[in-house]
């Protein structure tokens, strides 16, 4: 990952632990990270690792998250419908790209249930007032349906298509 991108991801992180109230000490202990693991990475004798991201991402909010993977990634200035539409579509085409490109239909419906299962724990963790929390724990009881995509639904192991009417 590029220096900058390092010091943006940095940045971010410390707002959101100063923003939720724990020392950084507190939020490793809820990430199951070492304390080390932070203090190392803000000092800049090591780099975060994509699974310390991930934790992280669980307690603080998918905006750690996205600025990893994602270079470009700036928060919106406005959250309009309009843009929430384009975002959601752009997300879409870019899980079923990433699932089309798997060749094993075995494994390319492996991470359909994958995708499915984690979409709706986050989305049953989000409606039982969870917010921008991990999707730990299973799939949930509550299907994802209506205008979204109902990801591998009946899917065989064949491409996926037509996710959310994208």
């Amino acid at each position: 990952m590029p220096n900058v991108q390092q010091a943006k991801l940095k940045t971010l992180v410390k707002e959101k632990i100063a923003a939720s109230g724990m020392s950084t000490k507190e939020v490793a202990q809820k990430a199951r990270l070492s304390a080390s693991t932070l203090y190392n990475w803000f000092n800049g004798s090591d780099e975060i690792g994509e699974l310390a991201i991930g934790k992280l991402a669980k307690i603080l909010g998918p905006e750690i998250e996205l600025l990893f993977y994602n270079d470009g990634y700036e928060p919106a200035k406005t959250n309009t419908a309009a843009a929430d539409e384009d975002a959601k579509r752009k997300a879409i085409r870019e899980i079923e790209s990433l699932i089309n490109s798997v060749d094993d239909p075995g494994r390319r419906l492996q991470i359909i249930n994958i995708v499915r299962a984690t979409t709706r724990a986050a989305v049953d963790e989000y409606s039982r007032g969870g917010g921008a929390g991990g999707a730990g724990g299973g799939a949930g009881g509550r299907a994802v349906r209506g205008g979204g995509a109902d990801i591998g639904a009946g899917a065989d192991a064949g491409e996926v298509s037509n996710l959310g009417g994208v």
